[in-house]
């Protein structure tokens, strides 16, 4: 076939066709991950939880007790930032192909002779969904990951602090307390950031 070929219309909808499917196909997989990577994250948290609340009372006395759970917790959130990462950018995966398949839905509904757009209930818009959605359950999720993402970090620091002897008991809660609170804050507003981010950049890239 020469390389100068263009489809005829037949050929054109066969295409658009096939794109439809295998984008709708992608969206239900990146939908499967998406409550595949929350399950998976919080069932190891929950196990790391778990294991370092039994590994404080097991070692209860000795005198790196404080280190060894608090080394187990800063794990836990060295693996809830990676997980968070994760789900974010499957989230930018998701919104790319569920946003094809509303323009080509709506490229074929708004051509078909049948008056279907009056009964259409789907999505039409190829602007949405959008990356950030404060409606969205997703969205919800990785906050959620963040304010426990914080509690690691904060309980983390004031575990090792405590084995170090750093500071005052008081000074160590309250200094504990600030990190898990800015690390709760902050990976929040990068989640929110970069997905705001990625929406703008959407809209460029479909405008040039």
């Amino acid at each position: 076939m020469s390389t100068n070929h263009q489809f005829d219309k037949e050929e054109s909808l066969r295409y658009l066709l096939v794109e439809y499917q295998q984008c709708f196909e992608h969206m239900r997989h990146h939908n499967n991950i998406s409550i595949s990577l929350a399950k998976f994250i919080y069932t190891i948290l929950a196990a790391l939880g778990t294991g370092a609340f039994a590994l404080f009372k097991y070692l209860e006395g000795e005198a790196y007790q404080y280190l060894i759970v608090g080394s187990v917790v800063l794990f836990a959130l060295v693996i809830g930032i990676a997980f968070s990462a994760l789900m974010v950018r499957n989230r930018i995966y998701f919104v790319i192909v569920a946003r094809q398949v509303n323009s080509i839905r709506n490229y074929l509904i708004s051509r078909m002779k049948l008056d279907f757009s009056n009964y259409n209930k789907c999505y039409l818009d190829s602007s949405k969904p959008k990356a950030f959605n404060l409606n969205s359950s997703y969205l919800l999720i990785l906050l959620i990951i963040s304010l426990v993402n914080g509690i690691a970090g904060g309980l983390g620091y004031y575990l090792i602090a405590n084995y170090l002897e750093v500071q005052g008991i008081w000074a160590r809660g309250m200094l504990g307390m600030i990190i898990g609170i800015a690390i709760a804050v902050s990976s929040a507003l990068v989640i929110s950031i970069y997905l705001r981010v990625q929406d703008k950049l959407r809209r460029q890239t479909k405008g040039s």
